[in-house]
């Protein structure tokens, strides 16, 4: 009798164990599951780990529309560079005009330098957004000079003509501290870039 109880508890022992290592065989097939959709969430997306150089086109977008009789204001930024990682980017934006104050033209110049995060939101669409730090300095030969500094607040939309040519356009809500007292202003979008991705 003894014997047949040894038998049983020895197939009972046995088929727990066999249960208990096929339950930790599925757990590691679930982490190892988990862990490939974390990857496939790491995808990267065709702009990451590029370079994107950018040039005000709106000039020669003027140009170009016919019984347009206009002139064409330059703008504060005339070249932006960004470079993505995944799907933020380090961006740097420059502007300049130098001219002689005589000829009753103002002089200023355009720096910032800040953060971007984009968002496809269609096949050829994509949403910007981000954060920078700008420096803003004016000579005007008929009103006072103007020094500004603060931060712009982002918002940009983007058409991809293709994986490495795309323009953009985008509005800023500043905050800036000048000479004269602070200031809050809403920049609509004016200008449309041209980039080439790198």
């Amino acid at each position: 009798m003894n014997y047949y109880k040894a038998v049983f508890i020895l197939i009972f022992l046995s088929g727990y164990l066999q249960t208990s290592i096929a339950q930790s065989e599925l757990d590691k097939e679930y982490d190892i599951k988990i862990d490939t959709s974390e990857y496939y969430e790491a995808e990267e997306f065709y702009f990451s780990r590029q370079r994107e150089v950018g040039l005000d086109f709106t000039p020669l977008i003027s140009k170009l529309i016919p019984f347009n009789l206009t002139e064409t204001e330059q703008q504060l930024v005339g070249l932006r560079y960004k470079r993505y990682r995944r799907t933020h980017a380090f961006r740097m934006s420059l502007g300049a005009s130098l001219k002689s104050t005589s000829d009753q033209f103002d002089n200023f110049f355009f720096f910032s330098i800040g953060y971007e995060k984009r968002k496809s939101v269609a096949r050829k669409w994509s949403y910007t957004t981000g954060i920078e730090f700008v420096v803003f300095f004016e000579e005007s030969p008929t009103f006072r000079d103007e020094n500004f500094t603060g931060l712009s607040k982002l918002y940009g939309f983007e058409y991809n003509i293709s994986d490495q040519i795309f323009v953009a356009t985008e509005a800023s809500l500043s905050f800036l501290f000048g000479d004269d007292g602070n200031r809050l202003t809403l920049n609509v979008p004016q200008s449309i870039f041209l980039f080439v991705r790198f």
